[in-house]
Order: structure tokens, then C-alpha cells, then sequence
């Protein structure tokens, strides 16, 4: 390109708010693309895939959380409630008292155990989606932090 082109293009990047880079060869061009990629750019994607794939998880934790200790509570007051009401009228269940205690125990773990083991499953999804998304944003701004061109 001779002196009076260089002068036109660099006129434009003037007047356009860009930058003219002067480049003779293909090797040049990539050194000029390689230096000036917007890393910061490419952190504030990352991190904000990487805080978008965190948000996800931490709000299902939440909700299973408050989902189980709901059942927790429920089945504990069920529990409560049978056992006032057989210690309160002694004569009225008499022996069937202790059938009735082994009977309540093992429905409350029942109901407290399928909660927590749905929460965990749940958990355990969305955690294997967010460090998927993580490692996508990883990836990506790898690739763009080594400028995404090919080979010369």
C-alpha cells in the first residue's frame, strides 16, 4: 500500500473514533489483533457467565432447603401430635401404646429421608450444570484471549 493510502485510511480511523494499525504482512495483522484484544472485555463475559451459573444453584439450594425443612417440620409435628395425644389418654391406648410409637418414627423418616433425597438430587443437577457453564466461559474466553484467528 503506498504513503497516500495509508494517509486515507488513517484519516478514516480519525474521523470514525478508531485507531489506524499498519500492518505489511499477515503475521503483523495477527500481532496487531493479539495486542489489542479487549481483555477486559473478555474477563467481564466470564465473569458474568460465571456469576449467572452460580445464581442458578444458590437459589435452587435455597428453595430445597426451605422445601425440607418444611417436610422436617410437618413430619415432626405429626410425630408431636401422636405422641401427646397416646401419652395424654394412657387408658384409651393402652398397649397399643409402643405399636404406635414404632409405627410414627419410621413414617417420619420416611417423609423426612424422600425430601432430603430429592434435595439432593436437585442440587446436584444444577451444580453439574453450573460447572459446565463455567467451563463453556472458560473455554470461550480462552479462546478469544489467544485472539481466535487462525494460524497464519
Amino acid at each position: 500500500m503506498d504513503n497516500a493510502a495509508a494517509q486515507q485510511l488513517q484519516q478514516i480511523a480519525d474521523q470514525g473514533g478508531g485507531i489506524y494499525y499498519e500492518a505489511r504482512n499477515a503475521n503483523e495483522l495477527r500481532e496487531i489483533f493479539v495486542r489489542n484484544i479487549d481483555v477486559a472485555g473478555c474477563n467481564n463475559y466470564r465473569n458474568c457467565v460465571v456469576s449467572n451459573a452460580n445464581r442458578e444453584p444458590n437459589q435452587d439450594v435455597t428453595t430445597q432447603n426451605a422445601q425440607r425443612n418444611c417436610t422436617v417440620s410437618v413430619a415432626n409435628t405429626e410425630r408431636n401430635q401422636v405422641v401427646s395425644a397416646v401419652n395424654s389418654d394412657r387408658d384409651r391406648y393402652g398397649e397399643c401404646r409402643m405399636f404406635i410409637f414404632e409405627t410414627i418414627a419410621p413414617r417420619r423418616s420416611e417423609f423426612v429421608e424422600a425430601a432430603e433425597s430429592e434435595r439432593t438430587e436437585i442440587i446436584s443437577v444444577s451444580e453439574a450444570e453450573r460447572i459446565e457453564a463455567i467451563g463453556t466461559a472458560e473455554a470461550e474466553r480462552g479462546e478469544q484471549l489467544e485472539g481466535g484467528l487462525p494460524a497464519p
